[in-house]
């Protein structure tokens, strides 16, 4: 295993770059650490003591919060995908649905399709027809006691997180169906808690198998074809603060930076050298990229 560690310091913050490669699968070993061995780490060197008192998670709306622990399950995933956005998307799947000659879907039935799409991510198997399989040792009766494999896949291929079809844009971008449900995640993200202190910068790879230019191939991962992300989470809470794509069969001519400026307009006079990023309010939901972003605004380097 090798790694590289890259730190960019500001004024109010520091951000760490931490990116592990390995040959193997059985090289990844996943482990907690305790509070109590997190204060030894930190008592052992002055410098992490130091990002250890200055780390912490500011939530900027502890109302909408405890709302949503308040509703559960629910309410938590509708603090991030937003109950009109969520409906937006069944709109446009049912339209979907209606031009194919199909049953329209209710709000219960779509919700109950979307907790089985987790469920999958959750429990991997080869096949969607492995889920409802009935052999021995195969198959998950809280999947068929839910939703018909049929209703499973005609709402599946119906799907639609866009309201119309852009012969333009999707000839130069290959996410771009996906970019409104993406940004309007992003958004939630940023505006529920911005990360002070130490946050880590990291990829991730979501598994694909779909034909799509948006796919990387990498050998020396556990995932090798996947569409790359880019994200930013806290150093101990583990709070998603924002993530972006890396850009692959994308032929728009927009550099990451200047796409990540169109989801937060604040940071364009950052991002074009025209603002000190020192003079950035920390607690705004865009806070956190404003010294990569000048970093980087001279070299392009992406």
């Amino acid at each position: 295993m090798s790694g590289t560690e890259t730190a960019i310091e500001s004024n109010f913050e520091d951000v760490v770059t931490d990116d592990f490669v390995s040959d193997n699968d059985a090289d990844f070993e996943f482990v907690k650490i305790t509070e109590r061995e997190k204060e030894n780490i930190a008592s052992s060197c002055p410098y992490i003591q130091e990002l250890f008192e200055i780390t912490r998670l500011e939530i900027l709306q502890p109302d909408a919060v405890r709302c949503a622990y308040a509703s559960k399950e629910l309410g938590l995933f509708h603090l991030f995908l937003r109950k009109s956005m969520f409906e937006s998307i069944r709109k446009w799947t049912n339209e979907e649905s209606e031009r194919k000659g199909k049953n329209d879907i209710s709000r219960g039935k779509f919700n109950a399709y979307v907790g089985l799409e987790i469920a999958m991510s959750i429990i991997r198997l080869n096949d969607i027809s492995d889920f409802w399989c009935k052999s021995m040792f195969l198959g998950q009766s809280d999947f068929s006691n839910v939703m018909s494999r049929d209703d499973f896949e005609s709402i599946r291929g119906s799907l639609k997180f866009y309201p119309k079809y852009d012969h333009d844009l999707a000839s130069v971008d290959p996410l771009w169906h996906s970019r409104i449900m993406l940004e309007h995640f992003m958004k939630q993200s940023a505006n529920i808690a911005v990360l002070r202190g130490v946050s880590s910068l990291d990829e991730n790879t979501l598994r694909c198998k779909a034909r799509t230019c948006a796919r990387t191939f990498m050998k020396n991962k556990p995932t090798r074809y996947g569409i790359r992300f880019y994200v930013i989470v806290s150093w101990f809470e583990a709070y998603l603060h924002t993530f972006w794509d890396n850009g692959s069969g994308n032929k728009t001519g927009i550099s990451p930076g200047a796409a990540y400026c169109r989801v937060f307009h604040d940071l364009r006079g950052v991002y074009n050298g025209k603002f000190d990023p020192r003079l950035v309010n920390p607690l705004q939901p865009s806070a956190l990229l404003p010294s990569i972003l000048h970093s980087l605004v001279n070299s392009k380097q992406y």
